[in-house]
């Protein structure tokens, strides 16, 4: 074996010196590559092979060849250009050769190496691989479609013929069934231009003739396929091929036939109407081309399939109203200008769907968003939260109605009835209220307002608390805020934000009370020093930072002391809890070592 590998690797010698000497690789990384190839050839020409081992070789070597085109234009180097590359080529289509000879039922490794021959324009080989996949791998379907895909290029007909091959094989394969549909398109594209110079009724037959063959396919198909998706993938093929205009009608005929319970077949065919795909259309309308009149067919195919599906599937109704209504919101939203008339027909579909079912609440928020008129707003609102009555976005809008209107009754009654449907998502509403009352109330009653969100359950109140705290600072002075801060901060639910936000408000006065600083950090030690080693740093990051201050209030403060009575007391807090406590003393290591003395 070790011959074998020598041998090989004394065949690499030129390639490598040449890459070498015209400076594409360093000596360095030559000689890693002779390492990296010899560790392959020996896993390859060992006793034991593996599939996987030929696959690494051959990615290595593809590799090498892709850094080596890389370096080229990079560089600008074109010195032996091809010659390089054409070696390294070889000795992959040799390894990929050697694999399949082992390897002859591993369908994935046969289509890589042809997939190598083809860009590398191994045509001979390729077209061999090709011929062993469709024998090999009959039970394969990609097999066929890549024999189809590889004989287009020069034979249609055989092309089509792996398709027909490869459906007798595989009656339930949509990718077959599909492909099958392009090439005929694609020959009917062929036949036109060869026909152009004939007479046109030979145009005609070639169009009857390939409409006849697609049919056929879509009829094989649906015997074995019952997926809906199927066909409208077919339909969505044809579109752009006004000749199949029958076979289009047909499939559209079995969709309402078989799937008229499916919301996506409605939306799909909704949106043929508005691309001109007309079905069953009076003939003075066939090749109509307004678009007014193409958003009417589209809007009358979504109402259709809604009252079909009111019968069949009801419980996807609202689905399907909200696939139109999105459209129709979207398409309405693309115009540069507003147009009345159609804001009024986009209006009116609203009006329909609220009626028909209950819509989603975004459907209401954009309903009141395209209204006008303030009245029919809030009606719109109204109706939106009889049928979603805890729709925070919906309440919002109620409440900015009502200020918008300076109905402070009226607001303050929406706002209670708000937060009682809302509940602990309320958070917005609550902002809102301080925020309409700021300008349009006294201080008392904003105040009052701020005591009720501190009162509320904790998603509320642990929001509000630090900032009820600093209004009162602004609005009523430091006393009054420490005051409240010690009677919210001893209630449950405990909020560390309040502790932050006082301390913060101390921090910034004149002169710091230090005392009452201090107090502020063991109580937030106090209630959440079990759970958060950060409260602990904070207080002995307060104990470096104010230490003068401290001693100026009792001479016979040692630094030492307080920062060692915490340490203990986390120890004892976060001791059972192995990261919080490792998290801790990292960081009252680095606090120790880099604060100033």
């Amino acid at each position: 074996m070790s011959e074998l590998v020598e041998s090989h690797l004394e065949s690499m010698t030129d390639e490598l010196a040449e890459l070498k000497r015209i400076k594409l690789f360093s000596p360095e990384e030559v000689k890693l590559i002779v390492k990296t190839r010899k560790e392959h050839e020996y896993r390859i020409n060992g006793v034991t092979k593996h599939k996987e081992d030929y696959i690494a070789y051959i990615m290595y070597e593809k590799a090498v060849l892709k850094d080596i085109r890389i370096r080229r234009n990079k560089l600008g180097i074109a010195d032996k250009k091809g010659a390089i590359e054409y070696k390294i080529i070889k000795r992959i289509h040799k390894l990929y050769e050697n694999a399949i000879q082992r390897y002859s039922d591993d369908f994935p490794l046969s289509l890589s190496y042809f997939k190598f021959c083809k860009d590398a324009n191994f045509q001979q080989t390729a077209s061999l691989i090709i011929q062993n996949m469709t024998k090999k791998f009959i039970h394969i379907p990609e097999a066929w479609l890549v024999a189809a895909s590889w004989y287009l290029k020069s034979d249609l007909n055989q092309a089509l013929n792996m398709i027909y091959k490869g459906i007798t094989h595989h009656k339930d394969n949509q990718d077959l069934y599909c492909e099958a549909v392009k090439l005929e398109l694609y020959n009917r594209g062929k036949n036109n231009i060869r026909e152009e110079s004939q007479e046109s009724q030979k145009a005609t037959e070639s169009e009857i003739n390939s409409c006849k063959k697609i049919k056929t396919y879509i009829e094989a198909a649906c015997e074995h396929i019952k997926d809906y998706n199927f066909l409208l993938k077919i339909l969505s093929m044809l579109e752009t091929y006004p000749f199949t205009k029958e076979v289009q009608d047909s499939i559209v005929t079995m969709l309402l036939e078989k799937h008229s319970d499916e919301e996506t077949v409605w939306s799909a065919l909704a949106q043929r109407e508005f691309k001109g795909h007309y079905y069953q259309v009076p003939p003075e309308f066939q090749n109509s081309k307004s678009k007014k009149f193409r958003r009417k067919r589209s809007l009358e195919k979504f109402e259709e399939g809604i009252e079909v599906m009111k019968q069949k599937n009801p419980d996807k109704v609202p689905v399907l109203w909200g696939i139109c209504l999105d459209w129709l919101v979207d398409e309405f939203r693309q115009q540069p200008l507003l147009n009345i008339v159609r804001q009024s027909d986009v209006l009116d579909m609203f009006e329909k769907a609220s009626k028909s079912t209950a819509l989603e609440e975004k459907y209401y928020v954009i309903w009141a968003q395209l209204e006008d008129d303030q009245t029919k707003v809030l009606q719109v609102i109204e109706k939106g939260l009889e049928a979603n009555p805890a729709s925070l976005s919906l309440w919002r809008l109620r409440l900015k109605y009502f200020g918008m209107q300076n109905n402070t009754k009226e607001f303050n009654e929406c706002f209670s009835k708000a937060v009682f449907h809302v509940q602990s998502k309320s958070a917005p509403l609550w902002v809102a209220a301080i925020g309409y009352h700021t300008l349009n109330s006294t201080e008392d009653v904003v105040e009052a307002i701020f005591k009720k969100a501190v009162a509320s359950p904790k998603e509320i109140s642990d929001i509000f608390k630090p900032e009820y705290i600093e209004w009162l600072t602004l609005h009523k002075g430091i006393n009054e805020a420490r005051q409240t801060y010690l009677e919210l901060a001893k209630k449950k639910p405990y909020c560390k934000e309040l502790h932050n936000a006082m301390a913060k408000i101390e921090e910034i006065e004149m002169q710091p009370d230090v005392v009452k600083l201090e107090n502020i950090y063991k109580l937030a030690c106090e209630q959440f020093g079990h759970e958060d080693c950060d409260v602990w740093i904070t207080l002995v990051e307060f104990y470096y930072k104010h230490r003068i201050a401290l001693m100026e209030c009792d001479p016979k403060f040692d630094l030492t002391e307080p920062v060692y009575a915490v340490h203990q007391e986390a120890k004892k807090k976060l001791g059972d809890q192995s990261f919080l406590w490792a998290n801790f003393q990292e960081k009252f290591r680095l606090i120790s070592q880099t604060a100033p003395l």
